[in-house]
């Protein structure tokens, strides 16, 4: 029998990643999880919050696990373009985190909204003002340094244009599209047919890092990790059984 955690994936593909398609980082052995949590995750050290704030690198860390920069493009008579263009930074949670978000939503100066559709909690930034001037430069002073920073980066592009009220013309229209087609999985199917020559605009590389924060650590490690336990028969026991404590980070392949 094994003891597992479960657990969902709210970001920009929204879809689980199999294991199959995955990179996994796993620490097996109690003599390697305690040094390291001792070490690096003694509260008096590395404390996740201060007085009830968080660390802003805390705070990135975790957006790299969990946030998502959503570009939408939908079909709208309202607009003399004939489309409508939404852009928003959000998380989302299981409701019992709800917490967390409050906290998150403190560190981006109290802007945006949480809202709650069943067992799901989600906060999300839409005003343009509000990405321009707090948002995109949260992640500006301290970066994301997974594959996330290069979506960001387009993000931060569409959110520009619009700014300048350029989404609002066709000339801005196909450019964003193309700014969209570079962002994660790209371009859905109904924008394929509607912009079929669209030309992808390069996609910016996000640079490797030579280290990693203790605080971009515990963030990321809270989206994003696994504590569970393996319990399996053996025959090198006197009870029959082996344990394996484990610590587990997965993500995508790219």
């Amino acid at each position: 029998p094994r003891l597992k955690l479960a657990k969902r994936n709210f970001g920009l593909s929204g879809r689980t990643i199999p294991l199959n398609e995955s990179k996994i980082f796993r620490v097996l052995s109690e003599a390697t999880l305690l040094p390291i949590y001792a070490s690096r995750f003694n509260k008096s050290n590395y404390s996740t919050t201060s007085n009830n704030k968080l660390d802003p690198e805390y705070v990135t860390g975790f957006v790299d696990g969990e946030g998502s920069f959503v570009v939408t493009i939908v079909k709208s008579l309202k607009y003399k373009t004939g489309w409508r263009i939404d852009a928003r930074f959000q998380i989302g949670l299981n409701k019992n985190d709800k917490a967390l978000l409050k906290l998150i939503q403190t560190e981006f100066k109290g802007v945006g909204v949480i809202s709650e559709v069943g067992n799901v909690v989600m906060f999300r930034v839409t005003a343009i003002s509000d990405l321009i001037n707090i948002v995109i430069p949260h992640f500006e002073l301290y970066p994301l340094i997974t594959q996330k920073q290069s979506d960001f980066k387009l993000f931060k592009q569409i959110v520009e244009l619009m700014k300048e009220k350029k989404h609002l013309t066709i000339e801005g229209l196909r450019e964003i599209v193309s700014i969209r087609a570079s962002i994660n999985l790209g371009l859905p199917k109904n924008l394929q047919e509607a912009f079929p020559g669209v030309i992808p605009k390069e996609r910016p590389v996000a640079p490797m890092v030579k280290s990693i924060k203790p605080y971009w650590l515990a963030g990321f490690s809270e989206g994003e990790s696994c504590f569970f336990i393996d319990i399996n028969k053996s025959s090198h026991t006197k009870a029959g059984f082996q344990t394996q404590l484990k610590f587990l980070i997965s993500q995508h392949g790219r």
